[in-house]
């Protein structure tokens, strides 16, 4: 049940990543770069295949890609470059403060491009105006980031009085339990709850009006939150602005949660259907199920169903095993409007270890496999037509983090990635650093032109010129760098292109 209650949580609080007080090596990296540590690396990428994006990729093959990032309270610097032999090759730098994003490259013929942001980059690449309420899409990504043991040292003892709120709340909306017997004989209760809407948001507003006089809570989330979040979500004096936005919300309904336990209160099966309000997408219901450790999310609506199942097996503290489908399922389903629906099974390593030298080692190893699953569907079933086929994709990703124990030792990160889609491959190596950090210095934005201002079409154009560029000039060093070849035979007529073999060679890079 607390996982539901965490959910519950999470959508009303929104909790993002903290640090515990022994923090692992990915936190390292993480608490070296908030304090102003540098960030330095390379990349490079192997595509092989016929399919079409392979060929379009195939210039980056081998090309030898920079990075150095690095941030203070006020400023972000990124820059990204090639290496021809020693020598810097279109640069790419970002700059952003506390007021905008600048943008400038080589590969751009240098023209400087500028954008609001207002403290939230995240908001100006989205197309968040300034007039509107912060998005909480950076914040959710550092929440994807909690690991285990943060979570259970920072953040439980922090929302245990939520939890326990919440129960309390629940329990005046529940049914009297009702004894069901299973298959087996083996007797259980069921348990259901039904919360008006108009309940349900006047809850959500005394818990914000809790967790603002929280200074536990607030502390973690305030350690995450760009300033423009702070200022919108975690103000006191706006009290009365989160209420007049929570009553006004178009939602109506019924918020249903049912439980099912046995005699001796451990849990067998869990549901919520939640009413969603209006949103782009149509959808009009999210349901979510747990039951003999499998979950599923569906989102149901006008338009089309998104399912996602997931069951998780052999955990332990060095692997676990999951395995699901994700389904995207049109309401008129047809030949020309086909559904999706991908199985996968993700295995997940994990080792630390300590070497002669006395350096740490973190490594992680993903696995993935990524397939068509119709197992939901009779074997007959004629609507088997109607969804989409591909090759089976596998995957697998080493995530490889080392540093001495001093917290001033740099820290390393190595990344192998290997995809495999049948008609092509993908493979790429990347090692990023901890440095010593540089004096940022600001963009020279005059004559800048203003992304907010440009339309798709311009935007897309400039992107797909600053593409180009990329492929062009990847296609150049790496054609330079190959060794010189032998003179080849001399030709006979046969050997001679034709005009239309001529025609068609002026496309190769």
């Amino acid at each position: 049940m607390k996982k539901f209650l965490s959910l519950l949580l999470c959508l009303c609080l929104l909790p993002v990543a903290s640090l515990a007080a022994e923090y692992t090596l990915p936190e390292k990296l993480m608490r070296q770069l908030d304090f102003g540590s540098g960030l330095k690396g390379s990349m490079t990428v192997t595509v092989t295949g016929d399919a079409s994006w392979a060929q379009l990729l195939s210039p980056l093959n081998g090309a030898n890609i920079q990075l150095r990032a690095i941030h203070t309270d006020e400023t972000m610097q990124l820059q990204l470059y090639m290496l021809d032999g020693e020598e810097q090759q279109g640069l790419t730098e970002v700059y952003v403060d506390d007021q905008a994003m600048g943008i400038q490259s080589a590969l751009l013929r240098d023209q400087a491009l500028t954008m609001p942001v207002a403290g939230d980059a995240v908001n100006a690449l989205l197309g968040i105006k300034d007039s509107e309420n912060p998005s909480l899409y950076s914040a959710a990504l550092n929440f994807l980031s909690i690991s285990a043991d943060t979570w259970e040292t920072s953040w439980t003892p922090a929302l245990e009085p939520y939890y326990n709120k919440l129960e309390v709340w629940l329990s005046s909306f529940g049914s009297a339990p009702s004894v069901q017997k299973g298959d087996q004989g083996e007797t259980t209760m069921l348990i259901r709850y039904e919360v008006p809407v108009s309940e349900a948001k006047e809850e959500l507003l005394l818990l914000w009006a809790d967790l603002l006089g929280d200074d536990t809570l607030q502390g973690l989330l305030r350690g995450q939150l760009s300033q423009a979040q702070q200022d919108a979500y975690l103000n006191p004096n706006l009290m009365y602005y989160y209420a007049e936005m929570v009553r006004s919300l178009k939602l109506d309904g019924t918020l249903v949660l049912e439980r099912q336990l046995t005699t001796l209160g451990e849990s067998v099966r869990t549901e919520i259907t939640l009413p969603l309000p209006e949103n782009e997408q149509g959808y009009t219901q999210l349901h979510l199920k747990q039951e003999n450790g499998a979950t599923a999310l569906t989102l149901s609506g006008d338009v089309q169903t998104l399912r996602l199942t997931s069951k998780e097996s052999a955990v332990s503290d060095d692997s676990s095993t999951w395995q699901g489908t994700v389904q995207v399922i049109p309401n008129d389903l047809s030949e020309d409007n086909k559904a999706w629906s991908v199985g996968f099974a993700l295995e997940k390593l994990h080792a630390n270890s300590v070497d002669s030298d006395a350096r740490e080692h973190d490594v992680t190893t993903w696995e993935v496999t990524v397939q068509p699953d119709l197992s939901h569907l009779a074997a007959d079933d004629v609507n088997r037509a109607y969804y989409q086929d591909f090759a089976p994709i596998t995957g697998k990703i080493r995530v490889h983090f080392h540093s001495k124990n001093a917290q001033s030792s740099p820290t390393t990160m190595e990344v192998e990635a290997d995809l495999d889609f049948g008609d092509a491959a993908l493979s790429l190596q990347m090692t990023l650093k901890s440095t010593s950090p540089w004096v940022v210095q600001p963009m020279n934005m005059t004559g800048a032109l203003n992304l907010a201002t440009m339309t798709e079409e311009q935007k897309t154009e400039l992107l797909n010129e600053y593409w180009n560029s990329v492929l062009t000039l990847a296609a150049q060093i790496t054609a330079a760098s190959q060794p010189e070849e032998l003179p080849l035979p001399e030709t006979t007529a046969t050997d001679l292109a034709t005009t239309t073999d001529a025609a068609t060679n002026t496309d190769l890079p």
